[in-house]
């Protein structure tokens, strides 16, 4: 279980930022070394409601991670680094500057990779860890929006995705 914050790339060169929650399970198999389920209640896009759109976006992703490899440097230290395949779901909302007062609500998907790099404390038990992620993620659905006066705004191709999680493994 963790929480983290985030950042990915959006429209017109603006960066989403928020909260993320995740719950995790391991599995010692080959084909499924782990399976992730991550709230994403994201905050504002843009903070200059006067000139440019506001977007919200709230939903979950989903990371399935068949690839990991797993160190232990110290006697209560380990590391892991894995590849993961990642969806994400949500409901985008978009709304223009006070004096336009439009709103939009749009369904929001996007599939991709990220990369994971875990450093925890312990052996066993409970244990802290510290994990850092970074991945590319293809919206499925691109969307333009359109507000009074301003230029439209579209989802780009490709986002980026950066995060830091502060989490509990318990086991």
């Amino acid at each position: 279980m963790g929480l983290g914050l985030a950042g990915t790339s959006f429209a017109n060169g603006t960066v989403e930022r928020g909260l993320n929650i995740t719950v995790e399970v391991d599995f010692g198999v080959p084909f499924a070394r782990g399976i992730r389920g991550t709230l994403l209640p994201y905050l504002q896009v843009n903070g200059d409601s006067d000139t440019r759109p506001t977007f919200a976006c709230s939903g979950g992703a989903l990371d399935y991670c068949p690839i990991a490899f797993l160190d232990s440097p110290g006697p209560r230290l380990a590391v892991m680094v894995d590849a993961c395949a990642r969806t994400e779901i949500a409901s985008l909302h978009a709304y223009g500057p006070v004096k336009d007062g439009g709103e939009r609500d749009r369904l929001w998907m996007s599939a991709g990779g990220i990369g994971r790099a875990r450093l925890s404390v312990g052996r066993a038990g409970v244990r802290p860890y510290l994990e850092a992620n970074a991945g590319l993620l293809a919206p499925l659905l691109r969307d333009r929006f359109h507000f009074a006066g301003l230029e439209p705004v579209r989802v780009p191709p490709v986002q980026w995705l950066l995060a830091v999680q502060l989490g509990l493994v318990i086991w």
